[in-house]
C-alpha cells in the first residue's frame, strides 16, 4: 500500500504487527514512553507527511494511559501534515458509560471521550 504508515500504540504492539504483515508494509517507527513525573512521551520516527496514517491503539490495559498516547500520536501526526489519519480502536474506552442512565451526581466519562472526539476531529462528527 502506497503512502501509508501504520503505528501501534503501547496497548496492543502484537496486534498492529499483525495487521502491519496482512498489510504488507512495515509498522511505522514510534517510540511510547514516560517522563519522570508519568506524563506521556511520543516521538514518531517516520515522515508522515502526505502519507495516509493508521494508529492502532486498544482501550483495554490502562486505559486512561493508552488513549492519552493515542491523542498524542494524532497530534503530532496532525502537525507533520498527514494527508488522512484514522484511529483504529478495537475496544473503545468507557464505551458502556453513555448507556447508564443520567446521574445527578456526574456525567458519564463516554460522553466526555465522545464531546472530546468532536472537538479534536472536527472534519469527522462521530455519527451514532
Amino acid at each position: 500500500m502506497r503512502n501509508t504508515v501504520l503505528f501501534g500504540g503501547s496497548s496492543n504492539p502484537e496486534l498492529a504487527k499483525a495487521m502491519a504483515h496482512r498489510l504488507g508494509i512495515p509498522v511505522g517507527g514510534v517510540t511510547l514512553s514516560k517522563f519522570k513525573n508519568n506524563e506521556t512521551n511520543v516521538e514518531i520516527h517516520e515522515s508522515v507527511r502526505d502519507q495516509d496514517v493508521f494508529i492502532v491503539q486498544s482501550g483495554c490495559g490502562h486505559v486512561n494511559d493508552t488513549f492519552m498516547e493515542l491523542l498524542i500520536m494524532i497530534r503530532t501526526c496532525r502537525i507533520s501534515s498527514a494527508r488522512k489519519i484514522t484511529a483504529v480502536i478495537p475496544c473503545f474506552p468507557y464505551a458502556r458509560q453513555p448507556d447508564r442512565v443520567f446521574n445527578k451526581k456526574g456525567e458519564t466519562s463516554g460522553r466526555i471521550l465522545f464531546t472530546e472526539e468532536q472537538v479534536l476531529f472536527p472534519k469527522r462528527p462521530v455519527q451514532e
